[in-house]
């Protein structure tokens, strides 16, 4: 009697449970299946109203072009509280989609009948080759005009990727026009979408045959009636000027917007071409090779083998290998649009201009300025500070002070890995007095003054940070891994103490050495040339021109990282408190330099105070 009780008291709930668990009257026990019960639905339920509203960025605006890759149809402007109109447009976009996956004719908003779309599409499916996407008709995504160009490989590899200057992922938001957003503020030519979530910005596309468009298959994760991408290929998007200079189609939109630029890999700079006979090449004793189908690589090859460390190309056939000389030293660089002729062998790139030639670093190193470093006698150096804040170039600067003087550095550090890589001073004892110039991050009052004077190199402390952040993790010549930016407070706590850290270094040195050289990181890089030449005289040592100009030909050396964009994460990686941390440490040194009249900061460290 006792257990029909319990069976009966159990009403509605005992009745869903098999018989050997009705007997059990915990009060927990029953509230775990209810909840098991109601969960699910729950998760219908919220799923449905989430895709509503996910939906809404086709919704807004009118008539917007919806964002399926490649198509010209429409959906019609409807309200967010019209769920049946909104299930119409579902049934008619299905009832679209479905009349080009067989052949049929599609009209658009106007109603002019557009079949070339159409046939391009059934082509495609019928294994007819791939599309012809110059015939794609431009579309409005976000405001933005884009233009669709297929369907891409991918390469998982972060360095081999079609698109390598812009990430961002969203798994449960990402649509095109997110994507083709992002991409736009960042000032890229292209975005492209893959694998559901991701979103992958560029000013040019490293991988540029486009394959069947079917294969870009993966719906978007914030929008299922759009695709993005597939695995691993990119659903590939052209941005296009608001002019519509762009919207060619095809391949001459990339020739013309991806590959804007037109530049490769080692390009230093555009140079006013020298005044020589025809045939003959630009620089001194160089050599010079013409071809109706010259590349930039072939040209870079070419001067490689020949030990030359320069390769300049123009006209669009002329390649001319070569150093630098007393009368071609890089005085004058024109501007990148002034080197805009297509090489004659890959019309993506160009090969000078009307005057002009585009300069590319080659493999090669300058031989004028090797082997001949050596170390002084003990005492005979005049102890000179070569200090920064880590991160800002110290290491290359010190192999251009070595081969510009051909006198060793030293450091205060003993680093072994250094040492084995060439820089003899490294392990000699600091206040020794047998090197030109002494690394140092140290930044004590009692230790700038044990100097009697310093090189005092300061870089722009956003870079410079990020830099040190990559030595931290990467080595002196590697990355950090983009983890360290994006997961736990690591990243927060070293720009608070780095930013602080900046500023010591600078002020100190500003204020307690006897005597200071102060020269900016970004100064060396485009003006190597008069800045090394007064590093040199400060240190007060005979300007030897040969080795100035052996510098110039092969700056670059084993210590400096590319100049290429290689941040870990393309997001902007500073918060906006981070920023006003930096800022404060900006407006201090500025300060500092004022009071000592050294050169200011460049206003392009920070624009947005007043430095």
């Amino acid at each position: 009697m006792r257990s029909k009780r319990r069976h009966k008291a159990g009403g509605w709930l005992a009745r869903l449970l098999p018989c050997h668990l009705r007997h059990r009257d915990s009060t927990l026990f029953k509230l775990t299946v209810l909840v098991c019960l109601v969960f699910p639905g729950y998760i219908l339920l919220f799923n449905h109203f989430s895709n509503l509203g996910l939906l809404g960025e086709i919704r807004q605006g009118g008539d917007q072009a919806q964002e399926t890759p490649g198509r010209t149809l429409h959906l019609e402007p409807v309200k967010s509280t019209q769920s049946t109109s909104l299930h119409q447009s579902r049934l008619k976009k299905d009832a679209l989609l479905g009349d080009i996956s067989q052949g049929k004719a599609v009209r658009g908003d106007g109603g002019n009948q557009d079949t070339s779309v159409v046939r391009q599409e059934r082509d495609l499916h019928q294994g007819r080759g791939l599309v012809n996407y110059s015939q794609h008709k431009t579309q409005l995504i976000s405001g933005i005009r884009v233009l669709y160009l297929g369907c891409y490989r991918d390469e998982t590899e972060r360095t081999l990727r079609a698109l390598r200057e812009g990430f961002l992922t969203d798994l449960r938001r990402m649509t095109v026009a997110l994507c083709v957003r992002h991409c736009s503020k960042r000032g890229s030519y292209y975005a492209g979408l893959e694998f559901h979530s991701e979103c992958y910005c560029g000013k040019r596309i490293y991988h540029n045959q486009p394959v069947r468009d079917n294969l870009c298959n993966a719906t978007c994760a914030g929008n299922t009636t759009s695709t993005c991408g597939g695995a691993p290929y990119l659903s590939m998007y052209q941005i296009l000027v608001e002019n519509g200079h762009h919207a060619t189609g095809g391949q001459q939109a990339q020739q013309v917007a991806a590959l804007d630029t037109g530049l490769a890999d080692d390009f230093r700079a555009c140079l006013p071409r020298p005044i020589t006979p025809w045939k003959q090449s630009i620089f001194p004793d160089g050599f010079v090779t013409f071809d109706d189908k010259m590349t930039i690589t072939s040209c870079i090859a070419t001067c490689s083998e020949k030990k030359f460390p320069l390769a300049a190309l123009g006209s669009g056939t002329e390649c001319h290998c070569g150093a630098f000389s007393p009368e071609y030293r890089m005085q004058k660089v024109l501007p990148l649009g002034d080197c805009n002729t297509p090489c004659r062998g890959d019309v993506k790139y160009y090969c000078g201009g009307d005057g002009a030639m585009s300069l590319y670093q080659t493999a090669a190193e300058d031989t004028r300025c090797n082997g001949t470093i050596t170390l002084k006698p003990e005492g005979t150096m005049p102890l000179v500070a070569v200090s920064s804040f880590p991160g800002s170039g110290n290491t290359w600067v010190r192999y251009l002070i070595e081969r510009a003087t051909g006198i060793y550095t030293g450091s205060f550090y003993n680093d072994g890995v250094l040492f084995k890589q060439g820089f003899m001073g490294e392990r000699e004892k600091w206040t020794k007095g047998n090197t030109i110039g002494v690394k140092t991050h140290r930044f004590d009052e009692k230790h700038v003054r044990q100097f009697e004077a310093a090189v005092l190199i300061i870089r722009n402390p956003y870079k410079a940070i990020i830099s040190e952040h990559n030595r931290k993790f990467g080595g002196h010549v590697g990355f950090a891994p983009e983890a360290q930016y994006t997961k736990g407070t690591e990243w927060t706590a070293f720009v608070t103490g780095k930013s602080r850290t900046w500023a010591n270094t600078a002020v100190n040195f500003i204020q307690y050495s006897k005597r200071v050289h102060v020269v900016y990181y970004e100064d060396l890089q485009t003006n190597l040339y008069d800045n090394l030449k007064r590093i040199v005289k400060f240190l007060k040592v005979p300007v030897d021109e040969e080795r100035l100009l052996c510098v110039l030909s092969s700056p670059l050396g084993k210590f400096k990282r590319s100049g290429k964009p290689k941040l870990p994460s393309t997001f902007d990686p500073y918060t906006e408190e981070m920023k006003e941390m930096v800022d404060l440490s900006l407006k201090t040194v500025s300060m500092a330099l004022k009071l000592r009249n050294c050169t200011g900061l460049p206003k392009d460290y920070d624009p947005r105070i007043q430095l």
